[in-house]
């Protein structure tokens, strides 16, 4: 350990350069992955190589050669499990205008570690409650995704961008049958509809089916997303009109009136 503060003391110019160009290419990945699915994964890269280091800090050898070994293997899966992220990092290098990243800075929820402040979608929530009623009466299927702190910018890239305040109107006419976006999840960002015919993940078949064997693919794409993301999905069921919402992986199934209000507004 002392070899390494006797290292940094003696650093060159051309070793902070370097130091700063990898501090800044982590930070651009971080932000691009910030509060996406993918960045669970990252997290957990980090804490095994600060581990690793810590290992090779304390010599623990047998450790060290197990974690190592680990890292070479990872490689290999972390080009498969990143891919859109590493096709989306290199995009923004190569194009140098601020405005290309995938996330605007007024859009940011965070800098750093600090929060910055959210506007609050519970403004517009009676909206979506009565477009909800609306379309459970009269035996139209809806999938909503209200996004909190996970940014779900990799689901919204699935689907067609809206961009329009939340509205009970345009949220009936979206889900009407045979419309062109009536298939697939709409994502609800803040007060604005963000896009709509989105792809969710769904959960996995085997435990969905033991659990809710009389669902649809509507209920598990609800509960896939609430797996992988703190949003709060709202499911109307096209077969019997029942409302339900998923959150933080669990189904809250047929909800009557004040029960779908009630959970909604706690959730969001």
């Amino acid at each position: 350990m002392w070899n390494i503060l006797g290292q940094l003391l003696h650093l060159s110019i051309t070793d902070i350069i370097d130091i700063v160009l990898v501090a800044w290419i982590i930070y651009e990945f971080y932000m691009l992955i910030r509060g996406t699915i993918a960045f669970t994964v990252f997290l957990g890269i980090i804490l095994i190589v600060v581990i690793y280091q810590v290992v090779n800090i304390f010599q623990l050898p047998m450790f060290s050669a197990f974690l190592g070994q680990f890292i070479s293997a990872g490689i290999i899966m972390l080009i498969i499990v990143f891919q859109n992220e590493i096709k989306r990092f290199l995009s923004i290098i190569g194009t140098p205008l601020r405005k290309t990243r995938i996330f605007n800075q007024n859009e940011r929820k965070r800098f750093l570690f600090f929060k910055l402040p959210n506007y609050d979608v519970s403004e517009k929530a009676s909206e979506i409650i009565e477009a909800a009623l609306h379309l459970s009466h009269e035996g139209f299927g809806a999938l909503i995704a209200i996004e909190k702190n996970t940014v779900l910018q990799d689901i919204i890239s699935t689907g067609i961008i809206i961009n329009a305040e939340v509205n009970r109107k345009l949220i009936e006419t979206i889900f009407y049958k045979n419309t062109p976006l009536h298939d697939g999840g709409m994502i609800i960002r803040k007060n604005t509809i963000v896009a709509a015919r989105t792809i969710f993940p769904l959960a996995e078949e085997t435990n969905f089916n033991d659990l809710y064997p009389s669902l649809g693919t509507r209920h598990r794409a609800a509960i896939g997303l609430s797996e992988q993301s703190d949003a709060v999905i709202i499911v109307v069921s096209e077969q019997n009109g029942a409302i339900s919402i998923a959150y933080q992986g669990v189904l809250y199934y047929n909800l009557n009136t004040i029960e779908f209000q009630n959970k909604l507004l706690s959730f969001i």
